[in-house]
């Protein structure tokens, strides 16, 4: 292969991956925006996510990431889901969807 040909593929991914941190960093500072400007989307999350405690649900962040377990509790801005390897705490307020297995 051309190394002129493997240099512009390995320009373009690198823009590619460097354009999805900048759209997702910009993502992140509107949602803490929305978050301080004191918005009721932060309440009705919190209603919403209320409806799947005591259920198994994968729960899915801004960052494509997929957290499954049973959904135990909603408070002091976390939310406390029990896996197979233990617990984790999720921020409510970066929480793309929500789905029952």
């Amino acid at each position: 292969m051309n190394p002129g040909i493997s240099v512009i593929y390995f320009t373009v991914i690198i823009v590619v991956v460097m354009t999805q941190a900048r759209n997702r960093r910009q993502l992140m500072r509107k949602i803490i925006k929305k978050k301080e400007s004191g918005n009721r989307g932060h309440f009705i999350m919190n209603e919403a996510i209320k409806m799947f405690l005591g259920k198994e649900c994968v729960v899915y962040t801004f960052e494509n990431t997929g957290v499954k377990g049973i959904v135990e509790a909603a408070d002091d801005g976390w939310l406390r889901i029990k896996t197979k390897k233990g617990q984790q705490l999720v921020n409510p307020d970066f929480v793309s969807r929500i789905r029952e297995v």
